[in-house]
């Protein structure tokens, strides 16, 4: 499922660097009226909103690659909290596993409890980047308000978590 946000990001980003070399070689041949909410009269007011427009791509790419991971992650582990629940009879033992709200509510909890939960099988430092991830999607999905946290490239986010998935095979 990663793998089709990274295509559509890749499709959208090749449109977009295609739009702004048009844009800058022969802005008098491009259909300037198709585009709704304004009227370009300078070739560089329209070159500063595909610059604009792709980097929103690249951090509403991001935010998709997480969001994606995310549902899959949660996905396996609420599917191995059952099997764990469903597979214990002895009744303190399932009890005591009962009583573990990450285990009874998965999709409650929230995604960093969850990562470290993965660090059993995934390396400690590939889940500290994957926090990362989260962290940089977090502050473009909140307004992008605050310091930057490290910059991450849709490349690195897309290898990270599905470096991380391949752990969940």
């Amino acid at each position: 499922m990663l793998d089709e946000v990274r295509k559509w990001s890749e499709i959208a980003r090749v449109a977009l660097a295609a739009f702004y070399r048009d844009v800058r070689h022969g802005p008098e041949n491009l259909p300037f009226k198709l585009i709704p909410f304004a009227s370009f009269s300078k070739k560089d007011v329209v070159l500063e909103y595909i610059e604009r427009a792709q980097r929103e791509l690249t951090d509403l790419t991001i935010l998709s690659l997480f969001a994606t991971f995310e549902q899959l992650l949660l996905d396996h582990f609420e599917s191995s909290t059952n099997a764990l629940l469903n597979g214990e009879t002895e009744p303190l033992k399932r009890r005591i596993l009962e009583g573990q709200n990450q285990l009874k509510r998965p999709r409650e909890t929230p995604i960093k409890t969850i990562l470290d939960y993965y660090k059993a099988i995934v390396d400690p430092d590939l889940v500290g980047q994957v926090k990362q991830i989260y962290q940089y999607r977090n502050w473009v999905a909140h307004g992008k308000r605050g310091p930057s946290p490290p910059n991450i490239t849709p490349v690195h986010a897309y290898s990270r978590l599905q470096a991380f998935l391949d752990h969940l095979r």
